[in-house]
């Protein structure tokens, strides 16, 4: 039986898994047989060069894409037999991108995190007046609350977005580049942000990224996938090594493992 919100359990189960964009005359193999078990409370990262197939494995655990050979599993219950908003209760989708051209609220914007929580209509929205004001505090966004989403700075929307995904209270947070638009510090301080959630509030984050150094200094595991295919499943300290950079993106690079994890690339 799953159970949603906090304290909850799950164990993500991907087995053999592939996945085709187009029709069946012009079908190219995104993803090839993966099997996965990602475990409650864990911080994983998916990383891998471009065109890898990340963004649409993140997408097909959201629930996005349902077409795929083979199976995934929420706390051993197949997704097949999940309505779509039985899912947005388990899992929250943050995309790599996301605009508005409606004026909406920074305060409005939170809300739509409820919407799961809705009657059938629609219409009666479950929330938690005390944990929406943690989720302003922990993120900084007080003063952001009456103003137009379409007019905060890069850094501010994505906080937005993240208290919209908490807001959601889901035990699992996935996350596709979501430091793509944001500076070093903002970058640091976001990665920061979700370990602490990831700590504190046991969510099981699933994320995203490029940054290889903040990944694995973040993250709990790395999956590295490389054309569809999953080159490393294992600790960022196991995972991550000059051999796997140079396999799986083609790159040069020296890691150095004291207290965190250092990657020096070498440009020559």
């Amino acid at each position: 039986m799953l159970r949603a919100g906090n304290g909850s359990f799950f164990m993500i189960e991907i087995k053999n898994l592939t996945y085709f964009y187009g029709s069946k005359g012009n079908r190219k193999k995104v993803l090839s047989d993966i099997s996965l078990k990602l475990i409650d409370g864990e911080f994983v990262s998916i990383l891998g060069p471009n065109g890898a197939g990340k963004s649409t494995l993140l997408k097909i655990i959201a629930g996005l894409l349902r077409d795929f050979e083979g199976n995934l599993f929420f706390d051993a219950q197949s997704i097949s037999h999940l309505r779509q908003n039985e899912i947005a209760r388990l899992v929250s989708y943050l995309p790599q991108s996301y605009s508005y051209k409606m004026p909406f609220s920074v305060r409005q914007i939170i809300m739509m995190g409820r919407y799961p929580h809705s009657d059938y209509l629609g219409l009666k929205i479950r929330f938690d007046k005390e944990y929406f004001v943690k989720i302003i505090e922990l993120l900084d966004i007080g003063k952001l609350l009456d103003k137009p989403i379409i007019s905060c700075s890069g850094g501010e929307a994505q906080k937005v977005l993240l208290a919209r995904s908490l807001f959601q209270d889901t035990p699992i947070l996935l996350f596709d580049e979501p430091s793509t638009h944001l500076d070093i510090q903002n970058q640091i301080t976001f990665f920061k942000t979700l370990k602490k959630l990831n700590l504190g509030k046991s969510k099981t984050i699933i994320i995203v990224s490029h940054d290889l150094e903040l990944a694995a200094n973040f993250s709990d595991k790395v999956v590295l996938l490389e054309r569809g295919n999953v080159r490393q499943f294992d600790s960022p300290a196991n995972a991550i090594t000059p051999e796997t950079i140079m396999n799986t993106f083609g790159v040069n690079a020296d890691v150095e493992l004291s207290e965190q994890i250092n990657i020096r690339f070498n440009f020559q």
